[in-house]
């Protein structure tokens, strides 16, 4: 059995086909990976800015925790007095 130019020809389309087709599919992955990374590198974001919280609030511990809770004049005024 010989191959014709016809049939080298036609697996040639075939094979040029799929290698395009498996290009596709790294590009895609690749944008996965970036897509991850860019996922990842947000979340670290969110937990430096937890960390950050969790600082403030350990450091607001040992003073007045309710500093930061604004009042009406009313209660201003009804804690300046109690505390004469």
């Amino acid at each position: 059995m010989s191959l014709t130019k016809e049939q080298i020809e036609t697996r040639k389309a075939t094979l040029t086909e799929d290698l395009q087709k498996n290009n596709e599919q790294i590009q895609k992955m690749l944008k996965a990976v970036d897509d991850a990374r860019a996922l990842g590198n947000a979340l670290n974001g969110a937990i430096q800015q937890c960390d950050d919280f969790l600082q403030t609030v350990e450091g607001d511990v040992g003073g007045d925790a309710d500093s930061s809770i604004p009042q009406d004049d009313s209660k201003k005024e009804e804690s300046k007095g109690s505390n004469k």
